[in-house]
């Protein structure tokens, strides 16, 4: 698969965000990367009302 050029995902998290990845990591024994691939993933199989509701968060922030 062709990799998109996007920056590292890490570097937008909050400190919590990767708190939380890190203790997932610990608990599961999962790396990090493939929490994140697994979260993009059950985000893209999640119901429409939350897809609409971080659309209509992210046209906010843009003014």
């Amino acid at each position: 698969m062709e990799s998109k050029g996007y920056p590292w995902p890490a570097s937008a998290l909050t400190a919590l965000e990767m708190r939380i990845l890190f203790d997932l990591k610990e608990e599961t024994g999962i790396p990090i990367t493939r929490l994140l691939c697994e979260a993009v993933l059950e985000l893209k199989t999640y119901d429409q009302e939350y897809i609409d509701r971080l659309n209509n968060k992210r046209k906010a922030s843009e003014g």
